[in-house]
């Protein structure tokens, strides 16, 4: 299982934010596609990664910029 654990900003994730998770380490946010689903690729390996099952609480919604 995949987790994240802290974001680089508070309240909102977005296309270019960090995230670091406990098995891939720190990853850059690719794309997001639900509320539940997003790509990252890992900065050791430059590797991309769905995560998914993600629960962001309730509230939790996709938005455009």
């Amino acid at each position: 299982m995949i987790r994240l654990v802290r974001l680089k900003r508070e309240g909102a994730l977005g296309r270019g934010d960090l995230v670091a998770t406990r098995r891939l380490g720190t990853c850059e946010v690719v794309s997001i596609a639900s509320p539940h689903s997003l790509t990252v690729r890992a900065l050791d390996n430059q590797t991309h990664y769905r995560i998914s099952g993600i629960d962001f609480g309730t509230g939790a919604r996709l938005r455009e910029v």
